[in-house]
């Protein structure tokens, strides 16, 4: 993870990137362009959502890592 967040450093706004992930033992490559973000939070706002929900789904996809 610290290595991620030293590269991240010097990304730039258009800069193309390219990451390979592990899911159910699985890589996956995931690509993209780097852009600015476009909000802004102070906290984290919790939802209450139904379980079924794709929200729901991929958050618990991204949590089960």
């Amino acid at each position: 993870m610290y290595d991620l967040l030293d590269v991240s450093a010097a990304w730039n706004v258009g800069d193309p990137i390219k990451m390979t992930v592990k899911r159910d033992e699985k890589a996956k490559t995931l690509s993209g362009n780097i852009t600015q973000p476009t909000t802004k939070s102070t906290g984290i706002t919790v939802k209450d959502l139904p379980k079924n929900s794709k929200e729901v789904q991929l958050r618990n996809a991204w949590l089960k890592g």
